[in-house]
């Protein structure tokens, strides 16, 4: 079994993952993986000797829930005070006479008088949009920084995905899936996330017990490019904690937003595995009391879920919050719910040594393996600390260093080698930041020369050298000229214009003598 259930997963894939974020050699993923199969066989056989759960669906809410979010959403607008509208009063009107069947189409169906702009067959979206006032830097979401539009079509995308839900819903054991569980196109947000999530060993956890699966939701296969990677994107997704012993699962927070549509189908899709796997009804009934469903769970750590949720080493919306969730139970089931404990979460080897436990939920590796090593941001290969370079951006092994880049004697910086020069005039590379500031382009050789070595004439830059083999300084006028607009006489050197002047004035001279004599 364990050795199907490897030869079913992209370990490649997870191995390059999480090379990517531990920014280290894994030696560990075999361990790793191997423990997931032994913990998660019985889930496999569940599945049907499969990764995934899988069903097609599309749903709508009711109207007057439709009808109830919208004003839900602009209320929330409008307590951001960004609601710039022209019309005022009568947009809110507007607001109370927009149809379910004008936001599920996101279109204007019927015109309103009383608002010229707002046309039939307009996009609703389009209009809605232009009443938000545009503020720059409004607000930050996920790191990076947003207006007040793009916080409202952020807005109005998690809105319209509530309307009506369709795709392809979920429900994995796939350690891919853990892993990406937090990466979407959708700017929701969660702890889990590689990256910077404050339980970014969360997903090694839950990936590493007997009951955790993950259901998410797929608009299409789709894959789009994250990190260097390629993922499908989660539109919508919940930890499901199931138990086989005693038929039951637990369905829990509900990411980016509750969404009722899509929980019913993951409900309605694990009941029909039950169903299915242990030939017996599909009837199930839901319970929505969290308190009873805590008691069906235990943490690996503790069952102390009045401490802080940071020393717990993944998220447990069960223990840890009191978001809603719903635990479904199949009719036939006999057995005394209290009987069969679900443990959630497990240790997590360190995937980059495969021998020590991560100790901070907060890492990716364990202590012995924390910072050991780094990525080169050129090729890619793995550098040790003692034998790594670093600029003001990047961190480069010795290769790249020595072939790629350049030390700039002016500033002193390290720069990449296509971001600068070497001045054969200064004898140095010098950096293009430098270059643009202290060096000028001679007209006459066209190199590149120190601005305290140029001398401008008639307009043009001049190197010294340049200066001083074709170029002559009028004793007279104290100005640089061509070598052959120039004349030497008695003893000195002149332009043609001070020469000429000299010459008429002898002249003069001579010709005043002539008349006195």
């Amino acid at each position: 079994m364990k050795q199907t259930m490897l030869a079913a997963i992209d370990s490649k894939k997870i191995e390059t993952i999480l090379e990517a974020y531990t920014e280290q050699t894994c030696d560990g993923i075999r361990p790793l993986l191997s423990q997931w199969a032994s913990n998660k066989s019985d889930l496999f056989q569940f599945f049907g000797n499969k990764l995934t759960l899988e069903r097609e669906f599309s749903e709508h809410l009711p109207n007057d829930e439709i009808l109830t979010l919208l004003r839900n959403l602009y209320g929330e607008l409008f307590n951001l005070k960004i609601l710039g509208t022209e019309y005022k009063g009568d947009f809110f009107y507007l607001l109370h006479t927009i149809t379910a069947e004008e936001l599920i189409n996101n279109k204007c169906i019927e015109q309103r008088e009383f608002i010229p702009s707002y046309k039939t067959g307009m996009k609703l979206s389009k209009f809605l949009r232009q009443q938000i006032t545009d503020i720059p830097n409004f607000t930050i979401m996920n790191g990076k920084l947003k207006s007040s539009r793009e916080l409202f079509d952020i807005k109005w995308s998690m809105f319209n995905q509530s309307l009506t839900f369709n795709g392809l819903m979920v429900i994995s054991i796939d350690p891919l899936d853990y892993l990406t569980m937090s990466i979407n196109k959708y700017d929701w947000e969660s702890c889990h996330n590689l990256e910077d999530g404050c339980h970014k060993a969360g997903p090694l956890s839950y990936m590493l017990d007997s009951h955790s699966a993950i259901a998410f939701v797929l608009k299409d296969k789709t894959e789009f490019e994250y990190k260097g990677f390629s993922h499908t994107s989660k539109k919508w997704r919940q930890m499901v904690y199931i138990n086989l012993e005693s038929l039951v699962s637990i369905h829990c927070r509900q990411y980016a937003s509750d969404n009722e549509n899509a929980a019913k189908v993951a409900r309605q899709l694990m009941a029909d595995q039950f169903s299915k796997h242990f030939n017996i009804s599909s009837d199930y009934t839901v319970s929505r009391n969290l308190e009873k469903a805590r008691l069906l769970i235990e943490d690996y750590e503790s069952n102390n879920y009045l401490s802080s949720h940071y020393s717990h080493m993944h998220y447990n919306d069960v223990l840890l919050t009191d978001n809603e969730i719903s635990r479904i139970r199949m009719k036939q089931n006999e057995t005394i719910l209290t009987d069969y404990i679900m443990i959630i979460g497990n240790n997590v080897l360190c995937p980059v040594c495969g021998e020590h436990n991560i100790e901070s939920s907060d890492e990716l590796t364990c202590e012995y393996c924390k910072e050991e090593s780094y990525t080169c941001s050129d090729c890619g290969c793995r550098v040790s600390a003692d034998n790594m370079h670093s600029t003001e951006d990047s961190i480069l092994c010795e290769s790249c260093y020595n072939e790629n880049y350049s030390y700039c004697e002016h500033c002193e910086n390290v720069e990449h080698n296509d971001n600068g020069q070497y001045i054969e005039s200064a004898g140095q590379w010098l950096c293009d930041h430098c270059i643009n500031n202290n060096y000028t382009e001679c007209e006459q050789c066209g190199e590149l020369h120190n601005d305290d070595n140029i001398t401008h004439v008639d307009g043009n830059a001049i190197c010294e050298s340049c200066l001083s083999d074709n170029y002559s300084y009028c004793d007279h006028c104290n100005e640089y000229f061509k070598n052959e607009d120039t004349e030497y006489y008695d003893g000195e050197t002149l332009c043609i214009s001070c020469y000429d002047e000299v010459i008429e004035a002898e002249e003069n001279e001579e010709s005043e003598e002539e008349e006195l004599a």
